[in-house]
């Protein structure tokens, strides 16, 4: 019985790995830091208030800040809902948040295996960049879940023997769900989006296909505007508050040092105060007023502008990480070389999108855990790495 056990146990190394091991992890970490078990920052509280309110009273609309018409993006809200419709507890969603960092952890395992042969290195690299990002799972954070969504995104890229009409549908639906959850994802999903509509055209996908592809994200779109035309009175589709963080990572009294709120009068001078008391404007027009004194201020200072968003991408990027993306990014260009893991065109394709991650991140404000977009490919560079130098040893040694 022990040794058909330890045969079972060996043939799920993988699955006891990422849903056992890893977990603990991070349970280790929460008791030797001290940390507490369930803390909700304020945002998290605004998400729970938007689920909370829906069932209680049919709006979808914040409750825990001041002003009513704060709109966020649609994606965990809904998730929240759905997880309180089932009558989930806060603790209980956390454990939830374990599973999808689990099943996280095993999409870049089975993505890894499939590129190099072995899958274990990338799921550890992933956790430790959680961890330096300050993400314990002791939050309920977006970054979970759109997180998930791009190991997924990963793992069928891997997937070249499956059909590529399921293929596409399977992508196109998790970059949605990832741009729903972080409005920055439009980055990997338009571009899914495109080549499914050109596979289309050159017809190696049904015409249907593509028609799929345009007409679920478009309806989802349309009724995300209507409910927020219904709360707060405005077609919004992502979110209201975006205009404020550009600008504030934008404006002539801006700096480039770390942001947090508490510093916020820091970053800002008189003009973000006047927009920010202007009583005839309702929270998404000072938003557009916002966005619009920000895109003024970069039109009017090119070089400043590109000057702060390069060296805040190496502060957040580089620094922050104390060079180890650096060292994760070099992985990926020597496993491109060398002709290891992915091909050649599509390895550069997915460092190039990984670094416009990095680079528009950089546009806005510094704050940590943002830098944590780059990981999961990141950590299958890094993975990468390590089984092209195990095996150099190996064939020395042989």
């Amino acid at each position: 019985m022990i040794r058909s056990l330890t045969e079972a146990l060996k043939r799920r190394k993988t699955e006891l790995l990422c849903f056992v091991v890893i977990p603990l992890i991070f349970v280790a970490y929460i008791q030797i830091r001290g940390l507490p078990t369930i803390k909700l920052k304020p945002d998290s509280k605004l998400y729970l208030s938007i689920a909370d309110n829906y069932l209680a009273t049919g709006h979808f609309v914040q409750t825990t800040r001041p002003v009513g018409t704060f709109v966020v993006p649609f994606g965990l809200p809904v998730i929240l809902t759905v997880f309180r419709a089932m009558r989930l507890s806060t603790g209980a969603i956390i454990a939830v948040e374990y599973l999808v960092v689990s099943f996280s952890c095993l999409l870049l395992a089975k993505a890894e295996e499939r590129l190099f042969g072995v899958g274990w290195v990338s799921p550890l690299v992933y956790t430790g960049a959680l961890i330096r990002a300050h993400l314990e799972i002791n939050d309920i954070c977006p970054e979970y879940f759109f997180l998930f969504c791009l190991t997924a995104v990963i793992y069928l890229l891997t997937r070249d023997d499956m059909p590529l009409k399921k293929r596409l549908l399977w992508l196109n639906a998790v970059c949605l769900a990832g741009y729903l959850i972080r409005t920055l994802l439009i980055v990997v999903y338009l571009p899914v989006l495109l080549y499914t509509l050109y596979a289309a055209l050159r017809k190696r996908v049904p015409l249907f296909t593509a028609v799929l592809a345009v007409l679920v994200p478009c309806l989802t779109l349309y009724g995300i505007g209507q409910v927020n035309e219904k709360e707060v009175g405005h077609r919004i589709y992502t979110s209201n508050y975006s205009g404020s963080d550009i600008y504030t990572a934008n404006n002539p009294d801006t700096n480039t040092g770390f942001f947090v709120y508490r510093i916020h009068a820091s970053f800002v001078g008189d003009e973000y105060y006047v927009i920010a008391s202007d009583a005839s404007k309702d929270p998404t027009e000072k938003n557009a007023a916002f966005t619009e004194a920000a895109g003024k201020w970069i039109r009017e200072n090119p070089v400043q502008f590109t000057k702060n968003t390069l060296f805040k991408t190496w502060s957040l990027f580089v620094g922050y990480w104390r060079c180890i993306s650096l060292a994760a990014l070099l992985c990926g260009i020597w496993l491109i070389i060398c002709g290891s893991g992915f091909s050649r065109p599509r390895g550069c394709l997915y460092l190039l999108f990984n670094l416009l991650l990095a680079l528009i991140t950089g546009m806005g404000l510094l704050v940590g855990r943002y830098s944590i977009v780059i990981w999961p490919l990141c950590s299958i560079h890094m993975a990468g790495a390590w089984h092209w130098l195990i095996n150099r040893i190996k064939k020395k040694k042989a």
